[in-house]
């Protein structure tokens, strides 16, 4: 799991440094993100499959293809969040990054609601 960590942001003429308990916050956050999908994972792989389970900071684009180079990985897996084509030029889109950047086979796993015949 990769997130970018708070940055200092400009307001009133003042700039407004995170504090430590707000990084250790948001790295918490996101430590139970991963934790609930590495569970999910290994429940639904029925310990066929091993993942690497890294708590990263930074431009997930980079990190992800990064990490895979580094542990010499036989694919990587992502998820998609289901951006249009408008909001993933604005945003920037981390699976499609790694699809066309990343030397290992990339799986996109699309959210439930934008398969075909699923409802919002």
């Amino acid at each position: 799991h990769v997130y970018r960590p708070l940055q200092p942001s400009a307001a009133d003429e003042a700039t407004l440094v995170p504090s430590e308990k707000d990084l250790q916050r948001q790295c918490q956050y996101h430590a139970s993100i991963l934790s609930e999908a590495v569970n999910k994972f290994k429940a639904a792989s029925n310990g066929r499959c091993k993942c690497l389970d890294h708590l990263l900071a930074g431009d997930a684009r980079e990190v992800l293809a990064n990490m895979a180079d580094h542990h010499n990985v036989d694919a990587v897996v992502v998820g998609s969040r289901g951006l249009g084509p408008v909001q993933r030029v604005l945003l920037g889109s981390v699976s499609t990054n790694l699809v066309y950047h990343c030397r290992q086979p990339v799986i996109v796993i699309k959210p439930p609601n934008t398969l075909p015949g699923a409802h919002p």
